[in-house]
């Protein structure tokens, strides 16, 4: 969770921010008051139906104030809500201060019947919460993180940021179909003492999934994980000296068309960058490649047709996997297949077809994704068409 700059905010500008939230995270339609005498009232809606009953908000921006102030300031509130003709179906306290589980039952109790639970305080912990849940609240109130480096860094570079969360929360998912073959201690070894590696191979042998399991493993020990997409400049803009970080840039020379992938220079940003990550024992890089792209690009670019090139590359062929290993990816990959029944697996064991499938000569790793997901497929558009 982030941490943000709170004394940059007027009493004012934190009951906005607080109303702002509100709104986004509660479906709160809130109205702000003019700074001045507020009779214990900050913000205020109305709950749906006849009653017409208000729902209010009390903002206490006290971060630097005692308990003990907090305390006897909401004792003041409440002797103002017991006053009120129209009194609060609701009330909510949001502040500055950071509370004990204790404080907030306290505070609870303090503002019975008003609040309903523990949930309508908001202490420091819960706002920074709910900021880090609506980034467009955030972005709003440029004062919280005007100063911070770190939340900066987000907020500018939000579209490599939010590529990386979606990758790393696909990367654990498919995790669990995961076989680590002999050949990632090779890649492993080459990661660690050149910091970078560069898997390639012919398409389908398992490249990237070998990147996402090297990856694993330094997310394991607390690095950072950058994906890279469009350009090499993605990784120079988040790079940090200071942090852990793995780098993954997946297909960095395309896929099949050459020209259409490496933007201009990006080759001698690209060694540059190996350069950098190489120096700072906090960095790895990790790169995916067909080999046949390399091969034609370390002919097409002088700066890539380098020696030291090939002690971190790593290339992938089926020969690398064991009649077992083979076996294995086939299992996993139908021990969570949901569109799978299980008796056609039986089958599969009972008839050994299985050893038909592992010993074909154009088995690879991506023919057992693609015929499991192509199942899938057909087995979703059954049941659409058995339902119209």
């Amino acid at each position: 969770m982030s941490t943000y700059n709170f004394a940059n905010l007027s009493p004012y500008d934190f009951e906005l921010l607080v109303r702002d939230l509100l709104t986004r995270s509660e479906s709160l339609n809130l109205r702000a008051f003019a700074p001045g005498r507020d009779s214990g009232i900050d913000l205020r809606a109305w709950e749906s139906g006849s009653s017409k009953k208000p729902i209010i908000v009390q903002c206490k921006h006290m971060a630097g104030s005692s308990w003990s102030s907090l305390r006897s300031s909401v004792k003041g509130e409440k002797a103002k809500l017991d006053k009120l003709d129209n009194k609060p179906v609701r009330y909510i306290l949001a502040t500055t201060q950071t509370l004990t589980p204790g404080n907030v039952d306290e505070l609870a109790r303090i503002l019975s019947p008003y609040c309903k639970s523990d949930e309508d305080i908001l202490d420091l912990i819960a706002i920074e919460r709910l900021l880090d849940e609506h980034a467009e609240v955030l972005r709003k109130h440029y004062k919280l993180w005007i100063t911070s480096s770190s939340v900066l860094d987000r907020i500018l570079n939000a579209k490599i940021y939010n590529r990386t969360d979606a990758y790393r929360s696909a990367l654990l998912a498919k995790s669990r179909i995961f076989v680590q073959p002999k050949s990632f201690t090779q890649a492993q070894k080459i990661l660690h003492n050149y910091h970078t590696c560069i898997i390639s191979g012919p398409p389908g042998v398992g490249k990237t999934t070998l990147a996402d399991m090297l990856c694993l493993d330094y997310l394991a020990t607390d690095f950072e994980l950058i994906v890279v997409s469009e350009d090499v400049s993605e990784a120079d803009q988040i790079y940090s000296a200071a942090k852990k970080q793995i780098f993954i840039y997946d297909d960095f020379l395309g896929r099949t068309d050459l020209n259409s992938r490496l933007g201009k220079n990006e080759d001698s940003r690209l060694i540059e960058f190996i350069r950098r990550v190489e120096d700072n024992p906090n960095h790895r890089f990790i790169l995916t490649t067909r080999e046949y792209i390399l091969r034609a690009a370390r002919q097409r670019y002088e700066r890539l047709d380098v020696e030291d090139l090939d002690v971190r590359k790593f290339m992938l062929r089926m020969m690398h996997y064991s009649q077992f290993e083979k076996g294995l990816i086939l299992y996993q990959h139908l021990a969570f297949a949901d569109d799978i029944d299980y008796a056609d697996i039986e089958e599969l064991v009972r008839s050994r077809m299985y050893r038909s499938i592992i010993n074909h000569p154009n088995y690879t790793p991506r023919h057992i994704t693609d015929a499991l997901n192509d199942i899938q497929r057909r087995r979703k558009a059954g049941k659409h068409r058995g339902t119209r």
